[in-house]
């Protein structure tokens, strides 16, 4: 009985009173509402830095895309660009604009967000999606706007994703006669190639923002300290 008694005030002891509950529990909403900010600050503070993510993505897909292509191809930029641009040259860039567009931008995405953790980072690429559906929609070729069910999609559809074929000699400018080509590559550049960078910019983003990145960092880190 005796050792009953005194294990019960033992447990009576060690059980935390009314007072001191309170106290934790003051504490705790406390600690967090420093964390917590204004709800409009924070939706500004999101806005903000999505803007920001979104321009470091175009800049990225500007200067990025433009040289990795002149750099793996060997050739300078009077090759690649207007007015000096040859059909070898072309037919090399957008064959593999996909790659252009989405290397740069993952790898920017993954080392930019590894730093910064932002989640609105993973949403960039609805910009581009949106001002693609904008373009597609009222100046694809064959889109009717007012009339969809009289258009005609799939001539649209290869205008933005479908291979280009540029007729002109491997050296040389190209002839006025490749205008319409032309016309798809520049509808590409500007329509196609940022949605492509902004799938790759915002999975890049999501990658750096996970654990297993952070602790290849460190791994990475170490062995290049060492």
């Amino acid at each position: 009985m005796l050792e009953d008694e005194l294990a019960s005030l033992l447990v009576l002891s060690m059980a935390p009173d009314d007072n001191h509950i309170n106290l934790m529990s003051t504490s705790l909403s406390i600690s967090d509402e420093m964390r917590r900010q204004p709800p409009l600050l924070s939706l500004l503070k999101r806005i903000g830095w999505f803007i920001f993510h979104v321009c470091v993505f175009y800049l990225v897909l500007r200067f990025s895309r433009d040289i990795l292509a002149v750099w793996l191809s060997g050739m300078s930029f009077r090759q690649f660009f207007y007015p000096d641009a040859t059909a070898a040259a072309l037919r090399l860039f957008f064959s593999h604009l996909v790659t252009f567009s989405v290397f740069p931008a993952l790898v920017a995405g993954v080392h930019i967000n590894a730093k910064m953790m932002h989640r609105v980072a993973r949403f960039v690429w609805i910009v581009p999606v949106v001002i693609f559906g904008l373009i597609f929609l009222f100046g694809g070729h064959g889109i009717y706007p007012t009339m969809l069910w009289e258009s005609d999609f799939g001539i649209a559809f290869h205008h933005f994703f479908g291979n280009i074929t540029f007729d002109g000699p491997e050296q040389g400018r190209l002839p006025f006669a490749s205008w319409k080509a032309l016309d798809q590559a520049y509808s590409q550049m500007i329509a196609t190639s940022p949605v492509y960078a902004g799938i790759g910019y915002s999975v890049g983003a999501t990658i750096g923002m996970s654990s297993w990145c952070h602790g290849l960092q460190r791994i990475l880190g170490k062995t290049l300290k060492s």
